[in-house]
Formats: C-alpha cells, sequence, structure tokens
C-alpha cells in the first residue's frame, strides 16, 4: 500500500497591478479545472476592484491579499504555504500577464503526476513578439546557470510557468535567503537543482501581448539578478565536490554498470560543455582558483568511483613491478587522482595557450628526425596515448628549433560523436587551430583521401593508440604491455599502414619547477616496423599492423612505468578491450 499524497495541484497567480489580465488566467485556469490562489502583491485600488470581481466570476477562487508588495518571489512563497495549509500537494506557477500558453497545463500536470518528486518547468519557445533585450538578458542569465550549477540541465532558468512540488519548494526556501525580487525563479531552480531534486523540462510557447504590463524593471531588476549570480557563483564553489559527485553517481545509476568499459563511463570533463565552463573559470579565476575547485572534485571522484580506485591500484602494481619499484602503497592511488587535477588544469591552460612552446622541452634524439622529416617537406602520423597531456601535440605545429615550421598543419583524430561544435570552441581560443579536429566515427573513405592529402602535403596527424572504442570492441590488436597481455584499437594502426606516412610515438610529461609552474618534456620515438606497401595481400597488412601496435605497447610500457602517475586510464587496461 502506498503512503504517497494523492495528487492534488492548484494554480499560484502573483498579481502585481495585473488587474486587466486577471481574470482571463483564472478563466483558463478554471477551464482546466485546476483552482487558482491569487496572490496580491500589494497592487493599487484598480487592482485590487477587479480581484474581487474575479472571486465572484470564478468560484473557488482563493485570494492571499499582502499589505505591501514583496515582489513576485515573495509573493510566490508565501503561495506554497497556503497550498500547503489548503491540502494542495503540487502548485504550478503561472504569471497574471497573460504570457504563458494555459493550453500546455494538462502536459505539464500530467508529467508531474508521473513523476511527483521532480519540478516539472517550461523550456520557452518564444515568437516575434519577445523584445531583444529580454532575449539577450535570459542567454547570460541561462550562461551563468550552466555554470552554478556545473551542467546543462537547466535550459532556462527564468520561465515562470513550473510545477513544483509544494513541500520541496518549502523546504528548499526555508533552507536559504531565497530573493523574493525578480531573481525569484532563477534562485529557487538553482537551490532545487542542487538539492539534488530533479527537474523536468517540457517546451512551452510564450508570447508578449500588446498592451502587456511588465514590472520588470531594466536597471534595478538586472543589477540585483547581476548579485544574484554573484552569490549563486560563490555557493556553487563551496558545493562543487558534492555537486560533481552526484552527477557522477548518477551517470553510474543511469549507465546501469559499475566496471565497464571505459566508453560507457564517459571521460569525466571531456565533454564540450564541461570544457567551455572550464575555459571560462580559467579566464575569470586564474589558475590558482581553478585548480583549488578540481582537486576537491577528483577527490570525490577517488571516494565515489570504486572501479576507477580498483584499476588504478592495479596499473601502479604493475608499473611498480615492470620498474624494479616497491609495491605502492594505499596513498599512491590517491596521488594518482591528484596527478589528474592537475592534468585537468593543464589541459585547460594548453586550450586557452597559457602552455606553450616556451614551456615545452624536447628530447633531442627523438624530435630531431622528426624536425628533419618536416623540414622535408614529408608528413607524419603521431600515435599519442593517455599518458601525460594529449592536449599539447598540436604545440608541435609550432616547433621552433633552429628555425619554426610555420604554415604546418596539425589534424587530431578523436572519439567523440561530433567535432562541430569542439572546432567552433578551438577556432574562438585560437583561429589558427579552426577545423584541427576530426571524429573517430567519421572515418569513411572521404576522410582517408583527407588525411592522405593532408600528410602528404606536410602536415601531423595525431591519434591515440590505447583506448578502444565502445562501437569497436570487436576490432583489436592483441600486445603486450607491462608483462601482461592488453588489446589496442586495430584502427590507428591501420591508418598508418594506409597513410604510408613517417609514424612517431608522442607523449608530453609533465615537470615541475620550483615555481609550480607545469613544464612539459615531449618523448617522441620514431617507430622502426615498416609500413605500407601493397604487396603480400591482408596476411602481409597484419602483420606489419601487429609489428607496429607491439613496437608501440613496449615504447607506452617504458614511459608509463617511468612516469605511473602521468597514466589516465582509469579503467581495467587488461580487460582484453571488451
Amino acid at each position: 500500500m502506498s503512503l504517497r499524497p494523492a495528487f492534488r495541484p492548484c494554480a499560484i497567480v502573483p498579481v502585481y497591478n495585473h488587474g486587466s489580465t486577471a481574470l482571463a488566467v483564472v478563466r483558463g485556469l478554471a477551464e482546466r479545472s485546476l483552482p487558482a490562489i491569487l496572490v496580491d502583491d500589494g497592487s493599487g485600488s484598480e487592482t485590487k476592484a477587479a480581484l474581487r470581481l474575479v472571486l465572484e466570476a470564478v468560484p473557488g477562487t482563493r485570494l492571499l491579499t499582502l499589505p505591501e508588495n514583496r515582489g513576485k518571489g515573495g509573493a510566490v512563497i508565501r503561495g506554497f504555504a497556503l497550498a500547503k495549509e489548503a491540502g494542495y500537494t503540487h502548485a504550478l506557477q503561472v504569471d497574471a500577464d497573460g504570457q504563458h500558453d494555459l493550453g500546455e497545463i494538462p502536459r505539464f500536470l500530467a508529467a508531474a503526476a508521473a513523476e511527483p518528486e521532480a519540478v516539472v518547468a517550461g523550456a520557452p519557445v518564444y515568437d516575434a513578439s519577445a523584445p531583444r533585450s529580454r532575449m539577450a538578458g535570459r542567454k547570460i542569465t541561462n550562461f551563468w546557470v550552466a555554470v552554478e550549477t556545473l551542467s546543462r540541465d537547466i535550459p532556462d532558468a527564468m520561465i515562470g510557468f513550473r510545477v513544483y512540488p509544494v513541500e520541496l519548494a518549502l523546504r528548499v526556501a526555508s533552507r536559504a535567503h531565497i530573493s523574493e525580487r525578480m531573481g525569484f525563479d532563477i534562485d529557487i531552480i538553482v537551490r532545487i537543482h542542487w538539492s539534488g531534486a530533479s527537474v523536468r523540462f517540457l517546451p512551452v510557447r510564450v508570447a508578449y501581448p500588446e498592451g502587456g504590463t511588465s514590472n520588470f524593471r531594466m536597471l534595478e531588476d538586472n543589477v540585483l539578478i547581476s548579485l544574484l549570480h554573484a552569490r549563486l557563483f560563490f555557493g556553487m564553489l563551496l558545493r562543487s565536490p558534492l555537486l560533481v559527485a552526484r552527477r557522477l553517481a548518477r551517470a553510474r545509476r543511469a549507465a546501469g554498470q559499475g566496471e565497464g568499459h571505459w566508453a560507457d563511463q564517459r571521460e569525466k570533463g571531456g565533454g564540450y560543455w564541461q570544457l567551455r565552463l572550464m575555459l571560462a573559470l580559467r579566464r575569470f579565476l586564474g589558475r590558482g582558483p581553478l585548480t583549488a575547485i578540481m582537486r576537491p572534485v577528483v577527490f570525490f571522484f577517488y571516494l565515489f568511483s570504486r572501479s576507477a580506485r580498483a584499476s588504478s591500484r592495479a596499473f601502479l602494481s604493475r608499473a611498480a613491478e615492470a620498474a624494479g619499484r616497491p609495491a605502492p602503497r594505499g596513498r599512491d592511488s590517491l596521488l594518482h587522482f591528484m596527478s589528474f587535477a592537475e592534468a585537468l588544469v593543464d589541459k585547460i591552460d594548453a586550450w586557452s595557450s597559457e602552455i606553450g612552446v616556451d614551456d615545452l622541452r624536447f628530447r633531442d634524439d627523438g624530435v630531431g628526425p622528426l624536425v628533419s622529416d618536416l623540414r622535408s617537406g614529408k608528413g607524419a602520423l603521431l600515435l599519442c596515448s593517455h599518458l601525460g597531456n594529449t592536449e599539447l601535440l598540436r604545440a608541435l605545429a609550432n616547433l621552433e628549433v633552429g628555425e619554426r615550421l610555420d604554415g604546418l598543419s596539425f589534424t587530431s583524430i578523436i572519439e567523440i560523436a561530433s567535432t562541430a561544435r569542439f572546432n567552433r570552441l578551438i577556432a574562438e581560443v585560437d583561429p589558427r587551430a579552426a577545423g584541427m579536429l576530426v571524429a573517430a566515427s567519421d572515418m569513411g573513405p572521404d576522410t582517408m583521401i583527407m588525411l592522405k592529402g593532408r600528410v602528404d602535403a606536410g602536415g601531423l596527424v595525431a591519434i591515440a593508440g590505447d583506448r578502444v572504442a565502445a562501437g569497436n570492441r570487436g576490432r583489436v590488436v592483441e600486445v603486450e604491455f607491462l608483462g601482461r597481455e592488453a588489446c589496442l584499437p586495430l584502427g590507428p594502426f591501420v591508418l598508418a599502414d594506409l597513410l604510408e606516412a613517417p609514424v612517431y610515438f608522442v607523449s608530453a610529461l609533465r615537470e615541475s619547477d620550483l615555481n609550480w609552474k607545469a613544464h612539459y618534456e615531449f618523448r617522441v620515438t620514431r617507430a622502426t616496423s615498416p609500413i605500407g606497401g601493397e604487396g603480400g595481400g591482408r596476411g602481409a597488412r597484419a602483420a606489419r599492423v601487429a609489428a607496429l601496435a607491439a613496437e608501440y605497447a613496449s615504447d607506452l610500457g617504458r614511459l608509463a612505468a617511468e612516469h605511473p602517475y602521468q597514466w589516465y586510464n582509469f579503467f581495467d587496461f587488461w580487460n582484453r578491450g571488451k
């Protein structure tokens, strides 16, 4: 027998000098069998008279009159309290000015009834009547809400068309000083998100009726909303470890697995919006505060991801065995994760050009042949990995060894669904790098021809050779890695054979000087395994691919054993790519 109370909704309509439109709104609610609670927020005498007529025209309507204007938020919160006293479980907040499409009410109530513990909010669809100034303000607010929630879970934070569970709304409002003015809709939805409650968004048409009354004060309310965002931002900084940990737990529950394939787990911080957010934080806060944020975030990742901890310990043990070091202690896994936190910040510095050629050191024995090939007009394929900082590879396009290699193109093949947004973001940060990314999923004949053309023209193409994509788990090549059998993806090594260009194994490994500024050393090794050629058919190609993969695994294993904390494959690498 369920103890959940029956779904009993009402509508809360804050009113401040909306006497001309309130009757139409309340009648629209009544037509959909939704009783209304009108909250008169200190309106003038004309509106008070109009509201009395509303009570006569629509029986069952309740009116709460506030002695003075408290603001939209103050009116809605008092409406929640009255709704609870009247026994309502849910409240639809709707504006009194006629902007909202009341025809959407049945759809919103049905969604709220199906998931009674969630807030169901409108995702506005505007028509041509929407003022441009208001639209610009919404975009700014939605950007900051993405920062404040560390997510894109809230596509619009300003619309006042929402169904709230009354208990949830009152609980959140009682725990914080919720803005009572125009910032209310932003403030409460962010704090509900922080609480861990679900928020569902449904599209809803929004119009600005001609002659409608708006109480938005352009200067005063924009200043108050800006101050609100500042307050929420610092609130996010305090909560950031918990917010990230909660998202990781939610992602694991959604995936329905614990120790699955790395591609199922989604590498944390690797998405487009996470990258854009971290770039913004780096720009506005600087490296130190961003590092201060990332360390507790990664620490919570360490605490809540049992499979990642186990994978870290397994790798560190095998790396220590291969290097002849003592077995790792318990704290070594935590140091491994903290190195990952530093690497995340370094990646952002690389994207934002805070780490450049001047912060790189090159091994003469490795980089010399590469520079020689490039100066002679030959391109090359760079086989990289998730050891060290792969984001610095594009700095090779700005190599200066004796003379700068101007005009050198760099193309990176990465494991994401679509590169369009990433390429736009890269172009914003560094216009010279526009179009540098290619999605591995796009590797068809046309893409191969394009890559071949870039390499033949003297460019560099980079691809990681140490992770098997989720859709290619059967296309692997078996190698020995740190004394155990492991699987590598077949594609990068077949690509090397098809491009028939010099192949280099490349890693950028972190060093730290006394000033705590990141410096990286490029470890570059020219592959000696034969590649290319048509002789011998498929069997010959398979043998060449296997030999190149074995050489790559040997070089990678040697470096990983030397620099174990910079190995950022937090999954079971020896799970045969399955």
